[in-house]
């Protein structure tokens, strides 16, 4: 596959089957209105950018592929192309997003919007519509648009081609918090089923980007552990050979009356100048929530990078997701500006999903900040304010899990 850099080049781009291997173009689609693209004559074309017959979502990926019926010999020379097959790609970005669990997909999607062929331009045109389109929201429903060319009596460079647009798992967790779908209602239970498996995706996502292996200095007790009412389990990870990370833990509580809560945190050494990870999710009553934040490493005047992100606005615009404030001061003080305390109708499956896609996108901003970190200025003071955030935290823990068990 080949990811263009330019628009133009994508344009020029022909899909291609070599020895039985579909060699295949891909663009991250701009924001743009126009452009010109010279003909095989010299006489320039001139793109205009289609409008909107609906809600444009994206940024999506323009890709050019060789159709599934290029790969049969059986294959008739008018058979149909398949006309869902961008849907099926769109479905797998929700299923990367991690909701796929909670959206049912292919309702939300509708099958490919086939661009048919301009009949005053030559036939290779049908690229040029299929840039010119854009993927959109019609009605709660995605469309892609798409073209798909024959399998025979057309030249070479254009035969059985399939264009279409999709979103990336990140366009699609972008998608889910901002749309309050209706959807079925989901079971609280069910709900917190699924926030727990992206919790634990996303988790999985660190601990590899980590290095860290399982520890073995937690007791058989420490491990799995119980109260009336209630069943908790502790696991931890420590530095491999080769780490950034001091530890990790995953800790989680159910209650036989049905709630429950699932945490994860990432402690760093003072040697890389990235905040910690912390996120949340829990389920109370009828009530799903999630926390998550940036642990700030030092004084934070002006929020810039992973605490100016626009993730807590997104999500809390949302009206069925409320904000949880905390009454202990101990929490307030080792906040950052991008901390999420979220909660919403345990229910509504829109809003579990915009929970479960905005950890994901909090935790995937964080991992691509830590591929980039340097080691601080100061490692000393870094040192010394995890200390003390460590033993604030600590703190708060204990006062909070005494009534519990």
């Amino acid at each position: 596959a080949t990811l263009h850099g330019r628009l133009g080049d994508f344009v020029g781009s022909k899909p291609a089957l070599v020895d039985g291997v579909a060699a295949v173009h891909a663009f991250v689609e701009p924001d743009w209105t126009s452009f010109d693209r010279p003909l095989p004559d010299g006489t320039p074309l001139t793109y205009v950018r289609e409008s909107d017959r609906g809600v444009a979502v994206g940024p999506a990926l323009c890709v050019k592929l060789k159709r599934r019926e290029a790969f049969s010999a059986d294959a008739r020379a008018d058979a149909a192309a398949d006309a869902a097959a961008f849907r099926r790609c769109n479905a797998l970005a929700f299923e990367l997003a991690g909701v796929g669990g909670l959206i049912d997909v292919d309702a939300l999607l509708a099958d490919d919007d086939e661009l048919r062929d301009d009949p005053d331009r030559p036939f290779g045109n049908r690229g040029g519509k299929f840039v010119q389109s854009r993927l959109r929201d019609v009605e709660g429903r995605l469309v892609s648009p798409t073209i798909a060319t024959p399998l025979a009596d057309v030249p070479e460079p254009f035969k059985a081609q399939h264009y279409g647009k999709i979103l990336s798992p990140a366009a699609a967790r972008r998608l889910v918090v901002a749309n309050a779908w209706t959807l079925p209602a989901t079971a609280p239970a069910e709900a917190f089923a699924e926030l727990e498996a992206a919790l634990d995706a996303a988790a999985a996502d660190v601990r590899a980007a980590l290095g860290v292996v399982p520890s073995t200095r937690l007791a058989a007790e420490e491990e799995r552990w119980t109260a009336p009412g209630v069943r908790g389990s502790i696991e931890g990870w420590e530095p491999g050979d080769v780490s950034d990370a001091v530890w990790a833990v995953r800790y989680a509580y159910k209650a036989d009356s049905g709630g429950g809560a699932v945490g994860f945190n990432a402690v760093l050494s003072e040697a890389v100048d990235h905040p910690h990870l912390a996120v949340y999710v829990g389920l109370r009553g009828n009530k799903a929530s999630l926390v998550a934040d940036y642990v700030p490493r030092r004084d934070i005047a002006v929020p810039t990078g992973l605490f100016a992100s626009d993730l807590p606005d997104a999500l809390l615009k949302r009206p069925g997701v409320s904000s949880v404030p905390s009454f202990d001061a101990r929490v307030r003080a080792t906040r950052s500006p991008a901390a999420l305390a979220a909660s919403c109708d345990a229910a509504s499956t829109s809003d579990v999903a915009a929970l479960a896609a905005a950890l994901r996108w909090h935790v995937d901003l964080w991992l691509a900040g830590l591929e980039v970190a340097a080691a601080p200025s100061d490692p000393a003071s870094v040192a010394a304010r995890d200390a003390t955030v460590r033993a604030s935290i600590r703190a708060h823990e204990a006062d909070a899990g005494r009534p519990l068990l």
